[in-house]
């Protein structure tokens, strides 16, 4: 048996900065582009940090203490900075939902608020991200 291959975050994230072919019709606010980490919080209330580099072909995420990697296909804005979207997972498949639907806004206070749903359109996450 091959041991098994193991990417450092670094290169993970690396590899999920290349463009994606077919992505969907994009339309991110300048505003919303960028590099932001805070935690995101389950509906059971279960926490962790994560990692987002937003971008307008879409986005590179990285949740370390799981650990696993996701690629966001972003689909449009809605009705001003509201993006929705499908997160893909790159690592970590067998450790973290998969194809959840995303929404993704400006917060209140300058911040990023990201919310994960499920095939039935249920809340199944939320995260308040900020500038590093």
């Amino acid at each position: 048996m091959e041991p098994a291959v193991r990417l450092s975050p670094l290169a993970v994230i690396l590899a999920l900065s290349l463009p994606a072919s077919g992505a969907l019709a994009q339309d991110v606010p300048a505003a919303l582009l960028g590099r932001w980490v805070g935690t995101g919080t389950e509906t059971d209330g279960t926490t962790w940090p994560m990692e987002l580099d937003l971008r307008a072909d879409g986005a590179s995420v990285w949740y370390p203490s799981f650990p696993c990697a996701a690629r966001w296909l972003l689909d449009r804005a809605l009705g001003g900075a509201t993006v929705t979207g499908v997160e893909s997972l790159t690592a970590g498949i067998d450790l973290c939902a998969d194809n959840l639907a995303l929404q993704l806004r400006a917060g209140d206070k300058g911040g990023l608020i990201v919310e994960w749903y499920d095939a039935n359109a249920a809340a199944v996450a939320r995260a308040e991200l900020d500038r590093p």
